[in-house]
Formats: structure tokens, C-alpha cells, sequence
């Protein structure tokens, strides 16, 4: 029934994806996994390689998709592309936020400091899962190096993916203390709907054009 929903014409909703993601079976168990692996420095790229897959299962089908863990060289390898893509699009930008924010401190604006530290936190975000979606189409490197076209997909994300990112952000610092945890268990339903929206985007693109 929810998958059915989620294959409608109308743009997949948060409230929605969110039920069908914590109805998969097997869910507890995967994010428990994902949440130890990440854990540990090197181990952490099986985990990362398995959202990887999330997103690509969830673009070819076009519904929620929990991939069992197998195959771990197919994992360490995307983990390794996962990871090209969080520093591009998300470590940097923070790194970046941080660097200003302690600029504007200096000079007496520390509460606008860390609104953009904020920001930047939230864009971060967005920005991965954009990055994340275009590179997993055809799976080259190259497609990371497209910043105009990933800053364009995660701006098309809002205001749609801002309930989204909010609870993201929510679970992250819920879970922080266990922090393998906070990260793997608050991108794992951003990334499903970003890219059941960005399949929306595609696919309502495609009907237009027909």
C-alpha cells in the first residue's frame, strides 16, 4: 500500500517515505550493522558503500529499497566513492562555514557566525544526497565535478527535503554520544527521499516531454 503511494505522480512526501522506510523488514538490524561499522576508522567505508547502495536501489526501483549487506568488496569500493562525495559536498562546506564563523566572531557578529554554520550543516547535507544521486547514474567520478548542475539539484530540493533535513539533523544530534550511529542512522532516510525526489523529478520531467 505505502510503496503504491510512494509511485504516484505526485511528489513523494517525507511523511510519507518515513512509515514505509520503518515497516522494512529488517530495518533495526541493518541500521544497527551500518551504525557499528561506522564506528570504526576504514571498516566505516562498508558503511558508507551500503548507502551508497540505498540510493541506487531506490533510484532503479523507484520505491523504498533496504539492500541486504552482502557483497563487500562492492561495498568498500562504493564507500570509497561515498566518500569522494561527503568531502566534496559536505565536509567542505562546513569546513568552510566554520572558517567565517570564527571571522565574524572576531568581529562581534558570532550569532551570525553560527547561523551560517547552521546553514552550511543543513546545505551539507543536501548537497551530498544531490551529489550522491548524480554520480550514482552512471557511476563516474567525473559527474561529482559538475558543482553548478549538484548546487542546482539541491536547491530543487526545497522546501520539499527541509521537514526532511530538519529530522535528519534531529536524529543526528539525538544519537550523538553513539556517533557511528548518528551518522549512519540520520542519512539513511534523507538519502531514500532525496532520491525518491529526485526520481519524481525525472520521471515528471520525462512526462512533460511526452
Amino acid at each position: 500500500m505505502y510503496d503504491a503511494l510512494l509511485m504516484m505522480k505526485e511528489a513523494p512526501k517525507f511523511e510519507v517515505m518515513l512509515p514505509v522506510l520503518l515497516r522494512k523488514p529488517g530495518l533495526w538490524r541493518k541500521v544497527l550493522l551500518g551504525g557499528l561499522l561506522s564506528f570504526l576508522p576504514l571498516v566505516n567505508f562498508l558503511a558508507f558503500g551500503y548507502l551508497l547502495q540505498v540510493c541506487r536501489d531506490c533510484r532503479r526501483h523507484g520505491v523504498v529499497v533496504l539492500p541486504e549487506w552482502s557483497g563487500w568488496k562492492g561495498l568498500l569500493l562504493d564507500g570509497l566513492r561515498f566518500a569522494a562525495a561527503w568531502l566534496l559536498y559536505w565536509l567542505v562546506p562546513v569546513l568552510l562555514a566554520e572558517l567565517l564563523a570564527g571571522l565574524l566572531d572576531s568581529v562581534g557578529l558570532g550569532v551570525l557566525g553560527y547561523f551560517l554554520q547552521v546553514a552550511a550543516l543543513l546545505g551539507g547535507s543536501l548537497l551530498l544526497c544531490a551529489g550522491l544521486y548524480r554520480f550514482q547514474r552512471r557511476s563516474s567520478l567525473r559527474d561529482l565535478l559538475d558543482v553548478l548542475l549538484i548546487f542546482r539539484m539541491a536547491r530543487g530540493l526545497f522546501p520539499a527535503a527541509l521537514v526532511a533535513v530538519l529530522a535528519a539533523s534531529g536524529l543526528a544530534a539525538i544519537c550523538w554520544p553513539l556517533y557511528g550511529l548518528a551518522f549512519f542512522f540520520s542519512l539513511l532516510p534523507l538519502i531514500v527521499y532525496t532520491t525518491l525526489y529526485f526520481r519524481w523529478i525525472e520521471e515528471a520531467a520525462v512526462s512533460r516531454d511526452i
